[in-house]
């Protein structure tokens, strides 16, 4: 069976105030998209991340332990969309793994595996993209708030130019800083994330997560408007 992994910005899932017309639409089409593959769907912490790490942030709190502060907002996303997803009849783990072998165990039992954050030091993006080398996936998704890859931040810079299509070489010239940086860091993927990426060589698709007939296309192989991203591994 075809493996699918899916990273959902936080933004999109778990914006300042949650929308469950939106989460339950999520679901329906998480359910539809898992008859045909199996998917794990990763979920990032959103405001309810951003809104407690800056708090912890400002009274002096280590950056380790904002990026704790960070995975417990991830894995609260996470159980809520699976508690969604089982009252919508879908085939998903209710108790979230701790970390991507605990999910790829699941696997054997559900159809989709849901989960957050896992350790200090990289995003809810690296996860999914461990995941999909670590389960064999056949493409990596990343559901983000932007149409896909540009040149620049297209929020702060007008000259910020769209790619639909880049190599993993082109991939980590966009996205120079390749350590991670600060807990509930914004941005299209992550550093971390994308050196894996490029050292797997992973079929990896960029879309906007808040189109979801469009998401379905780029989760079930279609063509899609977004960014795809192909090409050789990148020895780093």
């Amino acid at each position: 069976m075809e493996r699918v992994s899916l990273v959902f910005g936080g933004s999109i899932l778990a914006p300042a105030q949650l929308d469950p017309d939106f989460l339950t639409r999520v679901a329906d089409s998480l359910t539809t998209w898992a008859k045909d593959r199996q998917l794990f769907v990763v979920v990032g912490g959103g405001a309810p991340a951003r809104g407690h790490i800056q708090a912890a942030r400002a009274a002096g709190v280590a950056e380790e332990l904002l990026d704790r502060i960070g995975i417990a907002a991830t894995r609260l996303n996470a159980q809520t969309l699976a508690c969604i997803l089982r009252k919508r009849g879908a085939d998903v783990n209710l108790e979230i793994p701790h970390s991507t072998a605990q999910a790829i165990r699941f696997a054997q039992q559900h159809t989709i595996v849901v989960m957050g954050g896992s350790n200090p030091g990289h995003s809810t993006d690296h996860v999914a993209v461990e995941l999909a080398v670590e389960a064999g996936c056949d493409r990596f998704v990343n559901a983000t708030n932007v149409a896909g890859v540009y040149t620049r931040d297209p929020a702060k810079h007008k000259d910020a130019q769209f790619k639909p299509k880049l190599t993993f070489e082109e991939l980590l010239g966009i996205i120079e800083e390749r350590a991670w940086t600060a807990a509930g860091a914004p941005g299209v993927m992550d550093g971390p994330a994308t050196v894996l990426l490029a050292k797997n060589a992973v079929p990896t698709c960029v879309v906007d997560g808040r189109d979801l007939a469009n998401l379905g296309k780029a989760i079930t192989g279609q063509a899609f408007q977004g960014t795809r991203i192909e090409g050789p591994k990148v020895k780093l």
